[in-house]
Formats: C-alpha cells, structure tokens, sequence
C-alpha cells in the first residue's frame, strides 16, 4: 500500500459515478467511485467487495473492448490500495470544491481507487516544468449515421447540407436541441459533423465556435491550466484570447483565437501508426467492423478513430428495440441468462472480447445470442458516443522567422504563420470508456425514441434547428 500525503492532491472534476483527483507531485490521477442511490437500489449498503468488483470490471472492458477500438489513444487503468486514512481526510478536504450539483452522492472511503496518467501533462520525455501545461477536453458527442438513416447524413460525400443550414439534420443536434428546450442560456452552435468533416474550413469554424461559446449552454470543450479547470473564468472569445495573450503568440494577420485553432486542427487530424491489430469482423450476421481510411478523414488520426469506434450504433432502431424487449422478457423468466450472456460483465469473455468468436452458451438459442449481440454492440456505442478527447500542449522550443530549429516528431508540431513558427508539444488521449449498464437501456431508448419524434415534428413542420 503507498504511503501518500493528502496535501499533494486536489480535486480536479467529477462526473456521475466518479470523483477525480490529482497530484502533479506523483503526475498521476485517482478516479474514486462515489457512492448513493445507483448502488444503494435495494437499501443495501455498498461493500468494498462490491466496489473491487465495479473496478475490475472497468478495467476488463478498457483492456478488452475498448483498447481493440482505440489502440494507443488510450490507456487501461489499474487498481491500486491506498490508505482509508488518506482518503478520508482528502475527501473532507474537497468537499468545498465540488459542484452543487453533484452532493448527492457521497465519496467512497473504499482504499481501492483506479489509478490513471495524468493527462493534463504531457508525457516526462516532453514535459517542461517551467511553463504552463494546458489540457482541452472535447465531448465530441456522435457522429456515426444514425438508426434507419434518417438523422445523420452521410460523412463522406461532400455534397450534403450542413446541420448549420436549413436542412441540415444530425442525431447531435436534434437531441441538443430536445434538451435544450427548458434553458433560457443560450446554446453552443457545436456540431460534431462539422469536426468531422475533414473540411477544413467546415473545422476551423466547429473550433473557433467551441471557444467563442465556451460558456454557453450544451458547450463540449473544458480547458485546464497545469490540471486546474479554468472553463469558469472564461465567458467568451475575448476572454480566451486575454488568457492565452501570454502563452501564445499571434502571426501578423491572425489572432490568438486563430494559433489556437490551427493547433487543435493539427493535432486532432495528425495520423499516428498503430502497431496493435485494429481489423476485426463483430461476428453477428450482416455487421463488420473494419478500419479503412475515410476520404474525408486522415487514416489514424484520433478523429479517424473516433468516427469508426461509432461503427457500432449504426443499424436499425426498431430491430433494436425488438432486440433488448425480447431479451428482458427472457430474463424476466429466466434471470440465469444474464449470467450466462454476461450482460453486465465479465468482459474478459468471448462474448464481449472483440476480436474473438463467441461460443454459444449452454441453454441459449442462435436467436437470443443474436439479440444480445445488437444490445452489447449499442452499448459499446454508447461509449462510445459519450468518451472524451484530450489534447495536452505546451510551447516547444522558440519561435523562429524562417523554421530554422523546428522539431519535427510524432509529439511536435509546428503552427506557422506570416513566416513566424510556433513550436508545440502536444499529446493526444481518449479517457471516460467506462461499460454501459444494461439496466440503462429504457433510458437510453426512451431518450431516442423522444429524439426520433421530435425529428418527425419537425420535419412535419419544415422547422428548422436553432444554431
């Protein structure tokens, strides 16, 4: 068990199911279960065992479904004890810190925490200590087509409308929109096929959006400064580019906003080499996955990956509603074949393994495996649709006016401009690839389903979506 100081670490962020702490000391994060009423249904009171075994589960699905997806872009974590003493002291100390909204749930002081590199730093090989480390974080929400084709158009033609004009319709933006309806602030002018259309002037407008409307309702993008979040500080494009007057410099014809935005192009269309086997068929009649470079997009680049991860949520709404109402009425029958499928885990079978044929199991007929399989892949979808970007960047070596000096490496890129070069250490992750529960699935549907009507209003009376 290592001995750690609480003093060394800070809150950074929380979402649902996880608090998230750091120490820049140990260049390390500790995401620590949270505990309330998804784990306490029946009244029963969460052990560490229950808690050991919510952990293993994380890392079985990172190790082997998610890392078959995402290849070097991510990372799987691992347990590790600390001391209960530790805990409860730090998390007495960060109860200030976190947001209103999520008091509900209370810290668990189970001495397991699922240890993590810390992304808000680049790498010790390309670190400096001596100047500010920042981190964009970017939801980029879905941006596979979408059930019975009828919400998002299809990402490699060119001549398709964008969500931004009248005709325009993506699965994004209709449940942007549908969530929106209640909230007087105004809301992000976002759109994923925007980001992914590798138009490049279609990007650099998604980009400079994302930090203009940096607080605005619905926005995808944080930014943290050597770990803290200062999304807070900023409430607009101005702001933005005070912040980085200092860290960054402005070419004679463009604006911090602009070095910005190359910067986050470059990295984020940058093709990086995988030794890891990424073609792989899904083994369920009629559905491959295959990783084939895009015309619309670099072949490796995390934007590239990202797109193909969402392979998995294309298909047909009905067939997958008839799928998962087929599969609770069994279990309602039958609760063993929720074990034998392994709905909820372990995902270091073959079931769930990607890659490997999966063995029928004993008492389960083709046409249940079948359905299963269209539940476990909109899952993994769903994942998919809901994991994180992460570019971390700091100034390489000094500008030059003619290139002269310039790294050139898989880490390094240079932002020209007006003949000036910007020298940039950048790493690029993909974090929050946590499994879906299969108990979600009448949200999840329900909230599609409501989307899907929405569109069909909309549609009926030729109303368009507000940007």
């Amino acid at each position: 068990m290592e001995s750690l100081r609480y003093s060394d670490w800070c809150y950074r962020s929380e979402g649902n199911c996880n608090v998230v702490i750091y120490s820049k000391k140990h260049g390390r994060v500790y995401r620590v279960l949270k505990v309330g009423t998804k784990y306490d249904a029946n009244g029963t009171a969460v052990t560490n065992e229950d808690i050991l075994a919510h952990y293993t589960k994380q890392i079985q699905y990172n190790a082997c479904v998610m890392d078959r997806l995402y290849l070097d872009y991510m990372s799987v974590p691992v347990m590790k004890s600390i001391n209960s003493q530790f805990l409860a002291m730090l998390a007495q100390d960060i109860e200030s810190k976190r947001p209103d909204n999520r008091m509900s749930k209370s810290i668990s002081l189970c001495p397991t925490v699922l240890d993590i590199p810390d992304y808000a730093f680049l790498p010790a090989p390309l670190r400096n200590s001596n100047i500010s480390s920042f981190m964009f974080e970017l939801k980029a929400g879905s941006v596979a087509r979408s059930y019975n084709n009828i919400l998002c158009e299809d990402l490699c033609r060119d001549d398709v409308p964008q969500c931004t004009s009248a005709g325009g319709y993506c699965f994004y933006c209709i449940t942007k929109s549908f969530l929106h309806k209640h909230n007087n602030k105004r809301l992000s002018r976002y759109c994923p096929q925007e980001l992914f259309s590798g138009n490049q002037s279609r990007m650099r407008k998604c980009i400079k959006q994302l930090l203009e409307d940096i607080n605005c309702s619905r926005n995808k993008l944080r930014i943290f400064e050597d770990g803290t979040d200062i999304t807070p500080t900023l409430h607009s494009a101005e702001d933005v580019e005070a912040y980085f007057a200092s860290h960054l410099s402005k070419g004679t014809n463009s604006t911090i906003l602009d070095t910005l935005t190359n910067l986050l192009i470059s990295c984020l269309t940058h093709s990086r080499q995988s030794t890891k086997k990424s073609d792989f068929t899904l083994h369920c009649p009629t559905e491959k996955l295959n990783r084939q470079q895009p015309s619309y997009l670099p072949s490796g680049c995390v934007l590239e990956i990202f797109v193909n991860a969402q392979n998995f949520g294309c298909g047909n709404l009905e067939e997958l509603q008839q799928a998962y109402k087929n599969l609770k009425s069994l279990i309602a029958v039958d609760p063993s074949i929720k074990t034998k499928l392994c709905i909820d885990g372990p995902y270091d079978t073959g079931l769930w393994r990607l890659g490997c044929r999966p063995t029928l199991p004993q008492g389960v007929s083709a046409e249940v495996m079948l359905d299963f399989i269209k539940v476990r892949n909109y899952l993994i979808y769903r994942t998919a649709k809901d994991a994180s970007i992460l570019i971390t960047f700091q100034r390489g070596s000094k500008c030059s006016e003619d290139g002269a000096g310039a790294e050139s490496s898989e880490h390094t890129f240079t932002i020209t401009d007006s003949g000036k070069n910007q020298v940039f250490n950048c790493n690029v992750t993909i974090i929050d690839l946590d499994p879906k529960p299969f108990s979600q699935m009448d949200r999840y549907l329900s909230t599609e389903q409501k989307v899907y009507n929405d569109l069909h209003q909309r549609q009926s009376s030729a109303i368009g979506f507000v940007h």
